[in-house]
Formats: C-alpha cells, structure tokens, sequence
C-alpha cells in the first residue's frame, strides 16, 4: 500500500471511530436524559398545621414520585391517608414515617420509641410532647406516620398503620 492509500486507512479508521464515539456519547446521553425524564417530580402545598414547625401550613413542598417500597424511616411523605371515620377530609396528607412493618412503636413520658430506642426529633417545636397511645408493633407492608404537630395531626395514632402502597411522593429538602 502507497502512503496515500495509507493515509486514506488512517483517515477513515479515525473518521470510522469517531462515529463509533459521537455515536456512543449519544447514547449515553440518550439514556442519562431518559432516567432523568422517568423520575417524576411534584408540588404539593400543605393543607394543614399538622406539620409545623418543619413546614408552615399553606407551604409549597417540592417532591419525587417514589414506590411505597422505597420509603425509609424519618421520611416526609405525601400519602393516601384512609379517613373512614372523617369522610368529608380530604385524604391526601403530609406525614413523617416513624416506622415501617416490623418495627414496634411505643410512648413513654412524651417521647416516642422505636424498638425500645428514643426518637430523636429535632423537628418538633420546642417542649412538644407526643401525647400517648397503645405500643403497638406495625405489620408487614405497612408503615406508622405521625404528623410533626402531634396536637394538630390526624395520622396513624388515630388511622393505625397504613400500607405502603398509599405513598405518593417523598418531599425533597
């Protein structure tokens, strides 16, 4: 092969591996923009006081469509809270996971136990108390919720455990 041939070889491998490349980076693009486009991502304003002071009633929350599967201890999380005995409220909340199936649930003195272990919350205002309710273990495929604002919160000290396929969304901080 003469040099020009040769340089035509060089040439079109280059050329030939740059396509491969450009091609390569496009998908990948391709894909990246995909798993990005799949997350659905939300706004939710909160409907009541049950959350402050973490979050003011009438506050808009920015959030992340997630399975009920995903879901972890001390998570706030948009759900489809069961209302049987308040028909007329609407059952989308806002709530902070306190336990999931498993996990034995209790009140002592104000504060609140999981598995004999104190809860650490941060989030409550100052000298909030948790008013007490019966020790009771969550079953599997269910979670206990309790609003930040336990003296103004509909949640699972009244509902009981809720299942884990009633999240919406997880809030993003």
């Amino acid at each position: 092969m003469n040099d020009a041939g040769a340089r035509r070889t060089r040439a079109a491998w280059v050329l030939g591996s740059g396509a491969v490349v450009v091609s390569a980076l496009g998908l990948l693009g391709w894909t990246v923009w995909q798993r990005v486009d799949l997350q659905s991502y939300g706004r939710y304003w909160v409907p009541s006081p049950a959350m402050e002071p973490a979050y003011d009633q009438g506050e808009i929350l920015h959030t992340r469509e997630i399975d009920g599967e995903d879901v972890g201890r001390g998570d706030v999380i948009i759900l489809d809270l069961p209302r049987d005995d308040l028909p007329d409220m609407p059952s989308m909340a806002i709530k902070r996971v306190i336990g999931l199936g498993g996990d034995e649930i209790a009140v002592e003195g104000g504060v609140v136990y999981r598995d004999g272990q104190a809860l650490d919350e941060p989030y409550l205002a100052s000298g909030e108390l948790t008013p007490a309710f019966e020790a009771q273990v969550v079953p599997p495929g269910q979670m206990f919720v309790l609003g930040d604002n336990r003296d103004e919160s509909y949640d699972s000290r009244t509902a009981g455990p809720i299942p884990i396929d009633a999240v919406i969304a997880v809030v993003l901080d």
